[in-house]
């Protein structure tokens, strides 16, 4: 596989992971609340065949091979999938993790569902953000199932900000801001360690925030339906059972079938 150097998504993650930041937000116990959201609005079966593209750490995988679903996680960082293998080995069980640039997925019909959690659907330029879609959509099976969990362009549009956070001895100060010209998100972080001398920068990540619309379009042209959209209550657990307000949520849930 060939090393893209100069993208930001080969190294912003796993300096985060080295330097213990964000990861307190994507640990196991904030992905349970997630799980029966994810099996409902997919409308699981027993044992189905699920694909976590972008995977990370391995923990939605994880948590729904716990509960009996075959699944696959596939992520770009070796550092976050040997995290993800580590944890499956201690609690036995059999998921299989691999390396894979999404933009090459070459999967045929093979998968229940396919999860793309973490705004892991976004990170390039709209032409392959359209093709990563595409494949996708061709590693679903007929009635397969799409799950996208995304910032919500809406909300991040107007709700530009600048957080300080204190992790030990080092500092992070943490700004969002939107892209209007290029509808993208851009997040920065500074790693500040005043004990050890150390000021870090992690490489801006950038996402492009694809409204509803946008969405649709590609569901459109990949013979996915009419996609629907959930947000969370205030403790960020997605919810089905009330109507997605764009004005206070910051994540939304992206839900699409494949024709059969």
């Amino acid at each position: 596989m060939d090393d893209k150097t100069d993208a930001w998504w080969t190294k912003a993650y796993d300096q985060m992971r080295e330097l213990r930041f964000y990861y307190h937000y994507i640990d196991f116990k904030t992905a349970q609340p997630e799980i029966p959201f994810i099996e409902a609005a997919l409308s699981l079966a027993p044992r189905a065949q699920i694909l976590d593209l972008g995977c990370g750490n391995g923990r939605h995988a994880i948590l729904l091979a716990q509960r009996g679903y075959r699944v696959t996680g596939m992520d770009y960082s070796q550092g976050a999938l040997e995290m993800a293998r580590e944890e499956a080995r201690r609690q036995g069980l059999e998921v299989i993790f691999l390396r894979q640039d999404m933009r090459t997925l070459d999967e045929g019909s093979s998968y229940d569902a396919v999860l793309m959690m973490d705004c892991a659907f976004g990170l390039f330029e709209d032409a392959e953000n359209e093709a990563v879609f595409e494949r996708v959509a061709r590693a679903l099976k007929p009635g397969g199932g799409l799950l996208l969990n995304l910032l919500n362009p809406y909300y991040m549009a107007m709700h530009q900000e600048v957080r300080h956070e204190v992790n030990g001895s080092r500092d992070f100060i943490r700004s969002a801001r939107f892209d209007v010209q290029r509808g993208r998100i851009l997040d920065d972080i500074l790693c500040l360690d005043v004990a050890a001398g150390v000021r870090e920068a992690i490489p801006t990540k950038s996402y492009r925030a694809y409204t509803v619309p946008e969405l649709q379009r590609m569901a459109d042209s990949c013979g996915i339906g009419k996609l629907e959209v959930y947000g969370h209550d205030a403790a960020f657990r997605p919810v089905l059972d009330k109507p997605f307000d764009v004005v206070s949520c910051k994540m939304m849930y992206v839900v699409g079938k494949k024709a059969v």
